[in-house]
């Protein structure tokens, strides 16, 4: 249990962090989180938490703290709930 509060405890770090970031970029708010030099490593280091937690894939992943940010959830274990009937991480499922 300690791995996952700390998983929680780092994704909402992140995404209390970023949200304080303004989009200075051409990028939508999502592609500045992976696209820029100067966030994405972060995020890649995010992604592969979940990743080596759900023992999951990169894409899968990705979704998975897409998910996260883009609805505001604060509670990692709810996330992991929601993806066991979420249509769009059984697509990256399958790409992976």
């Amino acid at each position: 249990m300690k791995q996952r509060d700390n998983i929680n405890s780092k994704i909402l770090e992140y995404k209390n962090y970023m949200a304080t970031i303004p989009n200075d970029t051409i990028y939508t708010r999502w592609g500045m989180y992976t696209q820029d030099n100067r966030y994405s490593s972060i995020t890649a280091s995010i992604v592969k938490m979940i990743m080596d937690d759900m023992e999951i894939n990169e894409d899968q992943a990705y979704y998975m703290l897409y998910y996260i940010i883009s609805n505001d959830i604060d509670d990692y274990e709810r996330a992991k709930r929601d993806m066991k009937v979420d249509v769009n991480f059984e697509i990256y499922r399958m790409r992976g």
